[in-house]
């Protein structure tokens, strides 16, 4: 999968490395972390 979109405005979005919880560089693997009006209580 090449992309799966642009976060929506008001949404942060980032990559960081599941072990040391770093911020990942652009186009890097790692675990997707989303904070916003979108992300509900209990996912």
């Amino acid at each position: 999968m090449g992309t799966v979109g642009r976060a929506h405005p008001h949404v942060e979005i980032k990559v960081v490395d599941p072990e040391t919880g770093r911020t990942m560089l652009r186009g890097s693997v790692g675990e997707q972390c989303t904070r916003g009006y979108n992300v509900m209580l209990g996912y």
